[in-house]
């Protein structure tokens, strides 16, 4: 299975909080969104320890929120607007 693929999962359940369309006024998007960080690895071996991992996902967490939220990050790739994950900039 390719890094690609553990992200898919994170973007079918955003797309489906979006298609949702659930009214947030305060929102910039005017409705209810997600921002997920991803992770992919095994600990031990791609990361030190458990705690280690679940700190780069939470960073993914936040890259997304900092990039406009409504946006998938999987540690070191975004989620575009064209569905793909791509390297982050």
């Amino acid at each position: 299975m390719g890094v690609q693929s553990y992200g898919l999962p994170a973007l079918r359940g955003r797309r489906a909080v979006q298609r949702l369309g659930i009214e947030h006024r305060q929102s910039a998007y005017d409705q209810v969104t997600v921002s997920i960080g991803v992770v992919a690895g095994v600990p031990g071996k791609d990361f030190t320890t458990l705690e280690d991992m679940v700190a780069a996902a939470d960073r993914a967490l936040y890259a997304a929120k900092g990039q406009g939220r409504n946006r998938v990050v999987l540690a070191g790739r975004q989620h575009s607007d064209t569905g793909q994950l791509a390297e982050m900039p």
